[in-house]
C-alpha cells in the first residue's frame, strides 16, 4: 500500500547553516492494513518519514507511493496524528472532532452525529462540551486520534502520540488503539522510542539507522492479535525486545 522506494531528503544548507541529510536510500514497505512501527536513534529521520507520507514533506530523490500513486501532497486517505494533541483551545471536544468534518463541507448536524459516536468510541462520553484545559494529557490525546479517524483515513501516521502521558495512561491508549486497529482495519505508521510499544503494538517493527536514515532490519512480531494480556511476560516478546535493544544500542546516538 506504501512504498517508500530510494527515498532521500537533507534539509539546511541556506544562510551559512550546514546541510542535514536525514535520510539516504530509505526502502519500505506497508502492507494493506498493517500496523508497522518505526524505531531507531534519536535524530535519525523518523518524523521526517511520517511528514514525507503525509505529503507534507518532499524527497529530493526517489519517490513515495500509495497504492501505485505517487504521493505529491496531503491527501484525504490519510491523517497524521503528533505527540501533542495541537487541539483548539476555544473549541470543544465535538467541535475539534469535527473539525475535518467541517472542512470538507459536512452539514453540522451531521459531522457532530458522527462526532460524539468517535467520542464513545474514545471512551470520552460525557466530556464533549469541556475545553482542552479542562482535559489531562491523555484526554487530549483520545480527541486527537477521534478527530484523525472521523475523516475515515485508510492510514493513520502516527508520530509519537503517547510519549507525553503517564505510563499507566500510555497502557490505556495503547490498548485503546490495539482495540481500534482491529476494529477499522486501518493501516498504520507508528513512530515510536519505546521498545516496548513497538512491540505490543506492531505486525512489524523497522529498525532505522542513526542519521541519515535507512532501514537497517525488519522484524517480524509473531504474536497474535488481539494481544494477550500478559505480554510483559511471553518468551517471544521478551526475545524480540531483548533484540532490538542490543540492537539500538550498538547504533551511534
Amino acid at each position: 500500500m506504501i512504498r517508500f522506494d530510494a527515498v532521500s531528503k537533507t534539509f539546511g544548507g541556506e544562510q551559512g547553516h550546514a546541510q542535514t541529510a536525514a535520510l539516504a536510500s530509505l526502502d519500505f514497505t506497508v502492507a494493506e492494513h498493517e500496523f508497522v512501527c518505526l524505531v531507531g536513534p534519536s535524530g535519525c529521520g523518523k518524523t521526517t518519514v511520517l511528514r514525507i507520507a503525509a505529503g507534507l514533506v518532499a524527497p529530493d530523490a526517489g519517490r513515495v507511493t500509495i497504492r501505485g500513486e505517487p504521493v505529491t501532497g496531503p491527501g484525504p486517505d490519510r491523517a497524521m496524528v503528533f505527540q501533542q494533541a495541537t487541539l483548539l483551545p476555544w473549541a470543544d471536544v465535538v467541535t475539534s472532532v469535527a473539525f475535518g468534518l467541517e472542512l470538507r463541507g459536512v452539514p453540522r448536524a451531521e459531522r457532530e452525529s458522527a462526532a460524539r459516536d468517535l467520542i464513545r468510541t474514545v471512551g470520552l462520553e460525557g466530556f464533549e462540551r469541556h475545553y482542552p484545559r479542562q482535559l489531562s494529557g491523555g484526554m487530549q490525546q483520545r480527541v486527537g486520534l477521534a478527530r484523525a479517524l472521523a475523516v475515515n483515513p485508510d492510514i493513520l501516521l502516527m508520530d509519537e502520540p503517547f510519549a507525553a502521558v503517564d505510563a499507566q495512561t500510555r497502557r490505556s491508549l495503547q490498548e485503546e488503539l490495539l482495540r481500534l486497529h482491529l476494529a477499522t482495519e486501518k493501516t498504520v505508521l507508528f513512530v515510536t522510542h519505546d521498545i516496548d510499544e513497538a512491540v505490543r503494538l506492531g505486525d512489524r517493527v523497522l529498525l532505522m539507522s542513526a542519521r541519515p536514515g535507512r532501514i537497517l532490519e525488519t522484524l517480524r512480531v509473531v504474536l497474535p492479535r488481539p494481544r494477550p494480556a500478559d505480554l510483559d511476560t511471553d518468551p517471544e516478546a521478551a526475545r524480540l525486545k531483548a533484540y532490538l535493544w542490543r540492537q539500538l544500542r550498538a547504533l551511534p546516538s
